[in-house]
């Protein structure tokens, strides 16, 4: 029987086989591509119409704008489903890129000075995929339009001897002075010797006056997902219930967490307390007719031990920090304590805010008028109110 199957091979049959195994290759090529696809290490970030390629560090050309993205799709960071994304493979050199360990107000800092920095200088300015997958957890996916690159990139570049890591001074919580001093010398150094070079931006930055000049695009970029969105609408509309429809919503957000010991011991203050709150709420009493405080908290139990016997204070239940961000940013006013959660929520809510004038501190506190500066923060008022507890409590 064995030598009929293999004398028959050299008619019908071993077209067949032929046609099998050319199959069999096609398949392991297309599986090899997608698995390329899947890894893609160089990124645009951007909408839901468009197209993408798979780039590696050593394929990558200077930009001269004339070569098309290849279409295909890949996974949505945020929520797991397939999306177009669209970028040219051009870079041009040097490559900056930001990055931070940080949480979600820490990634939407490095975002935005990554956006203030965008088209400054003749350089491509990206970010981390970490940074991107966060930042997606609130904001709509299509208005991200930075390039990202994940590990594999870095590597890859790093194996050329082509990274270099400039870190700030972490000591001095001087995070924001060498930025431009770096994209200058790293243009300086491609215009003279022409390598293609990456320079990874650790960091928090945390001097937001150098964004003032910068809001029109950051708030085009920052768009608050639209699930979100509603979901902080249907908790506005029961907490209005019985109120009336003048109610004006004024969102309070109260950081405490490990800034409890963070601002203790890093900046030898403490953090603004029940006084703070008193004051702040007060304030908008005098101010606004009918407002209702929306109070969100990494210490719900703190906050409800405070606030829990005023009639115009209700506490959020969405139980996510990315709901919470969206809730306080559905509010007309704000009031924050410390942190670049309450910042860019505050931010986000585009009306007045009020937070704590904090002195006596080793180092500037980050919400501080010399933080903020005087220009694009008009609507920002500190309120100097000393706290009783160490932790602010």
């Amino acid at each position: 029987m064995s030598g009929f199957v293999a004398v028959s091979c050299g008619g019908g049959r071993r077209k067949m086989l032929i046609i099998f195994m050319m199959a069999v290759c096609l398949l392991h090529l297309l599986l090899q591509f997608h698995v390329l696809q899947r890894i893609l290490v160089f990124r645009g970030a951007g909408g839901v119409r468009g197209k993408e390629s798979a780039v590696t560090f050593r394929n990558l050309t200077p930009s001269n704008g004339d070569s098309e993205a290849k279409a295909d799709h890949h996974r949505d960071l945020g929520n797991d489903t397939m999306i177009p994304l669209k970028w040219r493979p051009q870079v041009r050199w040097p490559l900056m890129v930001f990055s931070t360990v940080g949480r979600l107000g820490n990634c939407l800092n490095t975002y935005a000075f990554a956006l203030s920095l965008h088209d400054v200088y003749p350089a491509t300015v990206a970010v981390t995929q970490p940074v991107l997958k966060t930042l997606r957890t609130v904001l709509a996916g299509e208005n991200l339009t930075l390039p990202v690159i994940d590990m594999q990139f870095q590597e890859e570049a790093d194996e050329e001897d082509a990274v270099e890591v400039v870190e700030p001074d972490y000591l001095k919580d001087d995070m924001v002075s060498h930025l431009e001093p770096t994209f200058q010398r790293a243009v300086r150094e491609f215009q003279v010797g022409g390598r293609r070079k990456v320079f990874l931006l650790p960091g928090y930055p945390n001097r937001m006056w150098m964004l003032a000049q910068h809001f029109s695009i950051i708030r085009a970029s920052y768009r608050i997902r639209a699930e979100l969105q509603q979901e902080a609408r249907r908790f506005l509309e029961r907490a209005r219930h019985g109120r009336g429809r003048n109610v004006t919503f004024v969102g309070l957000h109260i950081r405490r967490g490990d800034y409890v010991n963070f601002i203790k011991n890093f900046h030898n203050c403490s953090l603004p307390g029940p006084e703070f709150y008193e004051a702040a709420i007060n304030h908008y009493r005098a101010s606004l007719a009918d407002p209702l405080f929306v109070v969100t908290s990494d210490d719900l139990p703190h906050a409800r031990h405070h606030l829990h016997r005023h009639p115009d204070v209700v506490f959020s239940d969405l139980r996510t920090a990315e709901g919470d961000m969206a809730l306080l940013a559905a509010c007309s006013h704000s009031i924050m304590t410390v942190g670049s959660f309450g910042f860019w929520s505050s931010f986000l809510a585009g009306g007045h805010v009020v937070y704590p004038l904090v002195n006596g501190c080793s180092k500037t506190p980050f919400m501080h008028p010399d933080s903020l500066g005087s220009r694009g923060f008009e609507n920002w008022l500190p309120l100097m109110v000393e706290s009783r507890g160490s932790d602010g409590s």
